[in-house]
């Protein structure tokens, strides 16, 4: 629907999430987006709940793994490395490709 066009995608899920608010997957896309567009204080004001939610479908490990992967980018655009470095850990990643992942200049 809106491939690639992540402003269109930020308009669309704002107004997704006033309809529902705890919709796991709306978040998700919105926390994307919002890395996409290199927003990262909105992406890590998303996906920071989306860890912590009790519940929700993000149980699922891979999807766990996303949000965690995304939320570490996140973090590394605002330049915390410490923060970048965990959620990248909780990704998946090990302590030196974490490190790594974390230290790395945004590229976008």
């Amino acid at each position: 629907m809106y491939r690639g066009d992540y402003e269109s995608a930020v308009s669309h899920l704002v107004a997704q999430r006033v309809l529902a608010p705890s919709d796991a997957s709306v978040a998700l896309a919105l926390g994307v987006s919002y890395v996409k567009l290199r927003r990262f204080q909105e992406a890590v004001a998303v996906l920071t709940p989306l860890l912590a939610a009790a519940g929700s479908s993000h149980n699922d490990p891979r999807e766990q793994r996303l949000v965690s992967l995304q939320l570490g980018e996140a973090h590394r655009g605002t330049g915390d490395r410490l923060a970048a470095e965990r959620a990248f850990r909780r990704g998946g990643l090990s302590e030196s490709e974490a490190r790594d992942r974390a230290s790395r200049p945004d590229q976008r």
